[in-house]
């Protein structure tokens, strides 16, 4: 079975796109399937895909490439926010089950299956097409393998450790920003500081390392989740992050840093997993980001949302997904 997954990533774009194809890559391996992914992004993501069978090439420029790789494909899974609906009418022509990977109803998508895993994803009332099935919402959250089994979170009384984390670059800076706040406003609070691959401020953050601050450097899933699992509260940017936040429990101040996470992070507000401190650069920000903090130092609070997030991430998305591509694979044969 010839299984391609398609996306994008690295210093610009961030890492969300591979993580979500790195978990569906997991899920098929599990059944004994061997995928392959094709990256368009820079050298720096190498590391984070190791162990993995990848080609790292513009598939958006060489077309020709890619599709002399994904010819006769059973299945081409497509999570990317450049790729034209050209381009996926022409894959939809090439794979015998096309899948996209959606966040916002970017598209008409032609025929195949259409997911969206966002917490608000029922609520965008994709239309009714021939030829398109949708499988939409949390059930299908896709989270790395590390995270399809948590163990029963300790939610501790007081709140003592804060774990910030803002993707693998944080071209914004927010990382220096809010650790500054912190250190001055919660000192005696241990910060556990999540630095990624792609971090062009490294020195900042480590000129405001102290007794009371740690820094982790790029940690793989394991370290993630370790990380997540001890601290009373995370501090994270609004993408994919979240879901796996969600899968350990681990109750959340979002900061809104790009466009696209907008909608993520109104949705997790709305059920009670995150507060929201909305973006990062608004003159109310630290004013949200303090009332924020305040609130979640009641343990029931964070004894709620660590629950909700529990019930709503549960980490089997990813082979729920699988199951049904593979069924789908299997039927298209008969």
């Amino acid at each position: 079975m010839k299984v391609f997954l398609i996306t994008e990533g690295g210093e610009h774009i961030g890492l969300g796109h591979i993580t979500r194809c790195s978990s569906l890559y997991q899920a098929f391996e599990e059944k004994g399937i061997a995928a392959e992914l094709l990256i368009n992004g820079d050298a720096d993501i190498e590391a984070f895909i190791e162990c993995k069978r990848y080609r790292l090439f513009d598939w958006l420029a060489d077309r020709d490439r890619l599709f002399g790789i994904i010819d006769g494909s059973n299945i081409i899974i497509v999570d990317s926010y450049l790729a034209d609906k050209s381009l996926l009418e022409k894959i939809s022509d090439v794979a015998r089950i096309p899948v996209y990977i959606d966040d916002n109803k970017r598209l008409d998508y032609p025929r195949g299956i259409v997911v969206n895993i966002g917490v608000y994803a029922d609520g965008l009332n994709y239309p009714e097409r021939e030829n398109v099935v949708y499988f939409t919402g949390l059930k299908y959250a896709t989270v790395r393998k590390e995270f399809w089994h948590v163990q029963d979170r300790k939610v501790r009384k007081t709140l003592s450790s804060v774990m910030l984390t803002f993707g693998g670059n944080d071209a914004s800076d927010v990382t220096t920003k809010v650790l500054t706040f912190l250190k001055g406003e919660y000192p005696m609070i241990r910060r556990v500081v999540v630095i990624g691959m792609g971090f062009h401020t490294l020195n900042k953050v480590e000129l405001l390392r102290d007794e009371n601050t740690e820094i982790i450097y790029h940690p793989d899933a394991t370290g993630m989740k370790e990380v997540m699992i001890n601290s009373d509260v995370a501090i994270s940017a609004g993408g994919q992050t979240l879901y796996e936040l969600a899968a350990t429990g681990t109750p959340t101040i979002g900061i809104c840093v790009a466009d696209n996470q907008e909608f993520n992070l109104r949705g997790w507000e709305n059920i009670g997993f995150i507060k929201n401190a909305g973006w990062y650069d608004d003159n109310r920000f630290f004013e949200r980001l303090r009332k924020h903090i305040d609130r979640l130092a009641d343990y029931s609070d964070r004894k709620g949302r660590s629950d909700i997030g529990r019930r709503c991430v549960d980490g089997q998305g990813s082979r729920r997904l699988v199951d049904i591509i593979v069924g789908a694979t299997t039927n298209a044969a008969n």
